[in-house]
This record gives C-alpha cells, structure tokens and sequence, in this order.
C-alpha cells in the first residue's frame, strides 16, 4: 500500500476543496459563532442514524465504478464534515437556509467537503498510457488503487486537520447498504473495566467503572479518584483525553 509524505504545507493537495479555502485547523467550534438578528448557528445533523454521541462528524464516503463503468478499477474517497445549520431565533425548533453566509465565512455552510487524492505514479503512466495520457508524473488524481488505501489518507489527514471533539465514521457505498457505518476511533485504547486512567486534561486519576454505553460514542464511566482528600465521584470523560496507567 503507497504511503504518502503529508505536511501543513501540502495536505490542501491531498485533501482539496474546489469551493471554499478553509483554514489548516477545523476546529470542533468552527461556523458556530454565526449569528443575525433573526437566526444563529447549530451542528448540522450527520445524517449518521447510528451515531449516538452529539459529537461532531467528518464522515468519509468510498465510491467505485466498479461494475458500473466498464474496465473501471479505481475507488474515490471525500471527506464530509458536519457544518452548521440557520436556527430561528422565534422558533427554536425550525432551521432556515442562507444560501449567502458561505460568501462571508467557509464554515458557515451545512457541510464542509474535501475529496482526497493523491499523486500519479511514472509506473502507473508506463504500465496505462491510454489511462494516464494527460497525466505528468506527480500530478494528483482523486482514483485510488485499493479501500485501505483511501482509508489510511483518510485518517492522516483526518488528524491533521480536524481538532477537538471531531469523530471519523466511513461510509463504503461499494457495499450493501446494512452496516456500511462504522466509527474510526484515532488513537483509541480498549480500556476495560477497573483500568486505572489518568485525564491528560485535568490530571485527575480515575477507574473504569463500565464500558462505552453504546457504539459510537466518545465517553467512558468512571469513578474520579482524589486520595488526598478521601474524595470520589462518577464521570463520564472523553476516551481520547485518557491514558492507561499501568501498575
């Protein structure tokens, strides 16, 4: 599987958006500082119905023409992260469009989307020169060889580029559509009940007192520990923020 050098300097080209320039950080607060007299800015629904925690979503979406098109080999990967929706202020409970908001800010806008891709390969030109005939060496293309490969682009520019309470769901539209969800979690540790955790925010020490309630959410039940004061209480932190100590 091709590994690829990904940098600040050049992830726009492996990430790339043909609308809007977005910053290098997406924040987990980004468009949420919209707001007019009439409505303000919520997270947009991820449309992820297995999805259970009110984090974020960038949800990555493969595509083939595989069996469509003829001769077609390649898959495609984009990346779909949750935007913000118009709420109204005098009915909380309707959202609106502003087709225009866009114009002032990239983030204030229903979905943020990058498709991924790569560089062309001097094998790729001389093995298919009908394939890659208007194609230099180095140039990108959004075709990709193989799934895992897609999938691992995904999650280095995942890291890179989203920051803070932000999840990683893959959708595979080459497959049946039961099951096609699945939640990535970056870095994660398989914490079990009665681990003993540090939170690398607060410094507080804990104890795994369950498993995550459900899957696809971000959080673990735990029983904060403060010996120097005798002190004990139920929590719920965020799995990502944790680290394993061992004994």
């Amino acid at each position: 599987m091709k590994k690829y050098n990904i940098t600040p300097d050049n992830i726009r080209d492996y990430m790339n958006n043909y609308e809007s320039d977005f910053p290098l950080v997406i924040d987990d607060k980004a468009g949420l500082d919209y707001k007019d007299e009439e409505t303000r800015a919520i997270p947009h629904n991820s449309c992820i119905y297995q999805k259970k925690s009110k984090t974020r979503c960038v949800k990555l979406e493969i595509t083939s023409f595989r069996g469509i098109s003829w001769d077609a080999i390649h898959y495609y990967g984009k990346l779909v992260a949750d935007g913000i929706e118009f709420q109204c202020l005098d009915n909380p409970r309707t959202t609106t469009s502003n087709w225009d908001a866009k114009k002032i800010n990239p983030f204030y806008q229903w979905r943020y989307e990058f498709d991924l891709r790569r560089p062309v390969t001097q094998e790729e030109i001389n093995h298919d020169p009908d394939r890659w005939e208007c194609y230099q060496l180095g140039v990108f293309t959004t075709s990709f060889d193989t799934k895992e490969e897609i999938l691992a682009l995904a999650k280095e520019c995942f890291k890179m580029r989203f920051k803070g309470e932000w999840e990683l769901w893959v959708e595979d539209c080459t497959l049946a559509k039961d099951g096609v969800y699945q939640i990535i979690f970056e870095d994660k540790q398989n914490f079990k009940v009665s681990d003993t955790v540090r939170n690398k925010r607060s410094g507080n020490i804990g104890q795994v007192m369950e498993d995550p309630r459900t899957v696809g959410t971000s959080f673990i039940r735990v029983m904060v520990l403060k010996p120097d004061k005798n002190i004990k209480y139920c929590a719920y932190w965020t799995v990502k923020n944790l680290e394993l100590i061992t004994t």
